[in-house]
């Protein structure tokens, strides 16, 4: 039992290992295509058509100019395309960032009532449909990585799974590195979002005395864009003090960004090292890029396999595991209970046995004479022990 919970948690650990590598680049990918700010647009898109029919014809162009309005948009450089576009937008912003658009553009004014408050009314129910759309799409790139990591790497779990059951070393490894991988939460792959907030508590606890009176670093409220920390130093910073604060976070937040990247790369590379010091074999120099194509062949419906378990993510391996580990222990200790409770039963049908009285010491029988002339009680048994003699 236990050498099969061993086996799963190895395989478990592989899965999880390469699941988190699979998750930072997932995250990588998202943010160099700027997901949540084409999400987002597209979402405000379709919430104008349906709620605000006098601005259907163009409600592209306004939620697009929306969304890279300098009071919302997530960069204040000159990045153009997705790259400008505002990744959050709270409904308080909403009517003021339109009317500012339509003020700007030149556009028919939104007038209507009716329609602006059912802008206001679905706009939380159409946020949801966003983050449904973002989740999606990410879903599609984490696939998309599967395949990719498990047919480079020849990742076969078929061959795996055999070799954790025949190899004792490796999978005594897993087992441990099982540990190290349990300790990091898949949750503590932090988003870009939260580097905005973290910099500028940073920078108000290195430079207190520049800030209003108030201003603390518990005081820093969520901060998801430049724009956003623009205003809230704004809010808070001595007039005199913002334009050198803002040179600083900006220094900040692009040196935790880049540590958050090499964070990233040194994470898959520690990865990649375990698994390798654990028998596990990435980019195996016996398989070649035929392997690939020759569907016929069972390492390539293995690769297929690992991308299937692949395809759940870091926190379904990162649950299953953790849940093993637990229930490993549990095993563990009801075997010992029970060794426990086996010993003395086990004593006591062992015991000796009373030892048989030598021959010599039994009562002579009377000899009694047979046909061939010899002495019947001269005959014993194989124990010992006198033959009766046989009647004449």
């Amino acid at each position: 039992m236990l050498e099969m919970l061993d086996v799963a948690i190895g395989f478990a650990t592989v899965m999880l290992a390469v699941s988190l590598i699979i998750m930072s680049l997932t995250q990588a990918i998202s943010s160099v295509l700027a997901l949540r700010g084409a999400k987002l647009r597209a979402g405000l898109e379709r919430l104008i058509q349906q709620t605000a029919p006098s601005l259907a014809a163009q409600a592209r162009t306004i939620s697009e100019e929306m969304l890279k309005h300098p009071l919302i948009s997530d960069t204040s450089t000159k990045l153009a395309g997705r790259w400008k576009l505002a990744s959050a937008i709270k409904k308080e912003e909403l009517l003021q960032v339109l009317d500012a658009v339509i003020r700007e553009k030149d556009l028919t004014p939104l007038t209507s009532a009716d329609e602006r408050a059912a802008l206001e009314g679905w706009f939380e129910s159409f946020m949801t449909r966003v983050s449904q759309w973002f989740a999606m799409n990410t879903r599609w790139i984490t696939v998309a990585l599967a395949i990719v990591l498990a047919f480079t790497m020849h990742l076969d779990a078929v061959m795996i799974i055999k070799q954790l059951k025949n190899d004792t070393e490796s999978r005594g490894k897993l087992v441990a590195m099982a540990d190290s991988l349990l300790a990091q939460d898949p949750s503590a792959v932090e988003t870009v979002e939260k580097h905005y907030t973290d910099a500028m508590k940073d920078l108000v606890r290195g430079s207190a005395a520049k800030f209003n009176d108030g201003a603390t670093e518990r005081s820093v409220t969520t901060i998801a864009s430049r724009p956003a920390a623009d205003a809230w130093l704004t809010a808070n910073a001595k007039a005199a003090e913002k334009a050198a604060l803002m040179e600083a976070y900006e220094k900040l937040l692009g040196d935790r960004l880049q540590s958050a990247l090499d964070k990233s790369i040194d994470r898959a590379k520690t990865l990649q090292g375990q698994l390798s010091s654990a028998g596990i074999a990435i980019f195996p120099a016996d398989h070649t890029s035929a392997d690939w194509l020759e569907i016929r062949s069972p390492h390539f419906w293995g690769m297929a396999a690992s991308v299937l378990f692949l395809s759940l993510g870091a926190p379904f391996w990162f649950n299953l595991l953790k849940q093993m580990t637990q229930l490993k222990s549990v095993v563990a200790a009801k075997d010992e209970a029970d060794e426990g409770t086996a010993r003395p039963s086990g004593a006591r049908a062992m015991a000796p046995m009373a030892p048989a009285v030598p021959a010599a010491r039994l009562p002579a029988l009377p000899a009694a004479k047979v046909a061939d002339g010899t002495s019947a009680g001269a005959a014993t048994t194989a124990g010992g022990t006198q033959a009766p003699a046989p009647k004449p």
